[in-house]
């Protein structure tokens, strides 16, 4: 949890239609993150503690036909 030094993960699989229009991650964080998709780092966040939600476009790192498997992970 936030502040205490220990690290969370989120996890989330999903499946993709035949034709992805757009594929778009908003993420708000109290602690810094990273972003991973199907275990390869996508990008770090800053602690967006006083800002809103950052938009992320995944769409040209998702495919479809795969069962990406999305992990968020805090640092």
């Amino acid at each position: 949890s936030a502040g205490d030094g220990t690290q969370g993960r989120v996890e989330t699989r999903f499946e993709i239609p035949a034709r992805l229009l757009k594929a778009i991650l908003l993420i708000a964080c109290d602690t810094d993150t990273e972003i991973l998709l199907n275990g390869r780092s996508v990008r770090q966040v800053p602690a967006t503690r006083e800002q809103p939600a950052l938009s992320i476009d995944l769409t040209a790192l998702v495919q479809a036909g795969l069962l990406p498997k999305a992990n968020v992970r805090a640092a």
